[in-house]
């Protein structure tokens, strides 16, 4: 009697490579999958440790889907050894239909201003660059304040006004503060919170902060004055969460996010000037005698 469950075991096709990062924070995300393919039926890619490599990894996915399938996929990985090879993993159940395992792009987040660090190994896919964020929202000149959103592209507005939107998928990827009068760049800080115990490299006033198109939602926002401006301005951070809970308003240096991390949908930043701010005395030259 033949046995009714041999129909439905299947052979998958599964393929395995490796990758190898050095000491560091970094982003690994889907840049580009099969066209053509059901979003249901896409091959995937699971990246893990290699067993009794020694190296010091942790991964941590998001939203905690270990197979990365869709664009925009992505985990967070930090090596805390000097370097780390990560096992990556392909399965394709769709033999024959065109359907490769997704493109894959690595980014360094631990380093200001460092950029792709290129794909991962051609046998899992060759990553192109991301397509170009959508064009910021007109507006009559520069503002203070600059979000990116997903789905959505860049929004920019006004000290002191919500920025974002409460709507589904709709979350905050990146933020950029331009100091307002009388700071200077340098005295001005901010730094996104990416995950439980990630956080972004801190970036100075003007500089954008956090990630485009990456899934790679901003779940906190710390800012900073430092040196004089400190002394002559307070500043407030408020947000919303996903789940629409409000927080803040945090003050100088102090997070705005959870405890238990949660995508951030909007924000809203005020500086204000201190009424016991310390002047800036003019040196008035005296005559000689």
């Amino acid at each position: 009697m033949p046995d009714q469950n041999q129909d439905r075991v299947r052979d998958v096709r599964v393929a395995a490579h490796t990758l190898v990062l050095p000491r560091g924070k970094f982003c690994i995300s889907v840049a580009e999958v099969s066209p053509g393919i059901p979003a249901a039926r896409l091959p995937g890619l699971a990246i893990s440790t290699i067993p009794g490599e020694g190296s010091e990894v942790e991964i941590a996915q998001f939203p905690g889907n270990p197979w990365l399938r869709h664009p925009g996929d992505a985990l967070l990985v930090t090596v805390g050894s000097d370097e780390a090879r990560l096992l990556l993993t392909s399965y394709n159940l769709l033999e024959g239909e065109g359907a490769k395992p997704p493109r894959m792009q690595v980014q360094r987040l631990d380093v200001p201003g460092q950029a792709s660090l290129g794909p991962a190994p051609e046998a899992a896919g060759t990553a192109e660059p991301p397509p170009a964020p959508p064009a910021a929202s007109a507006s009559s000149g520069p503002q203070p304040v600059l979000v990116h959103v997903a789905r959505v592209g860049d929004r920019s507005g006004a000290l002191g006004e919500w920025l974002g939107m409460r709507e589904p998928g709709c979350v905050i990827e990146g933020v950029q503060v331009t100091p307002p009068e009388g700071v200077p760049a340098e005295e001005l800080e901010y730094q996104v919170v990416l995950g439980k115990g990630w956080t972004s490299p801190w970036s100075q006033g003007g500089e954008f902060c956090g990630s485009r198109g990456m899934t790679l939602p901003v779940q906190g926002l710390r800012v900073a004055l430092r040196g004089a401006s400190a002394e002559r301005y307070t500043v407030s951070v408020e947000g919303v969460t996903a789940g629409g809970e409000t927080l803040g308003p945090v003050g100088n240096d102090e997070l705005c996010g959870l405890d238990d991390p949660e995508p951030l949908v909007q924000l809203r930043l005020r500086f204000e000037a201190r009424q016991n701010a310390p002047s800036r005395k003019r040196r008035v030259a005296k005559a000689k005698r």
